[in-house]
């Protein structure tokens, strides 16, 4: 089981390299096309009735908080 919540801080940091890092060098218009990219896998990652559907609820509830914890640090990450 996965703990109840993630550090804020380790996250930020791997969201920020993830997410700026790759986009330092784009175009606006890339940039945007591309952080609307991450936030459709999010959304699908999210819909684990159907990415996992014969996963047991606990696990489904597990990568909705994942899921939740990155969303979090890609809007401080962004609003920074």
């Amino acid at each position: 089981m996965l703990p109840s919540s993630l550090p804020s801080a380790p996250l930020r940091r791997l969201v920020h390299q993830l997410l700026l890092g790759r986009v330092s060098e784009l175009e606006p218009e890339e940039t945007l096309a591309f952080v609307r990219g991450w936030s459709s896998a999010f959304e699908l990652m999210r819909r684990t009735d159907l990415t996992i559907p014969e996963a047991p609820a606990d696990v489904q509830s597990a990568v909705a908080e994942i899921v939740d914890s990155i969303e979090a640090a890609r809007r401080r990450v962004l609003g920074e």
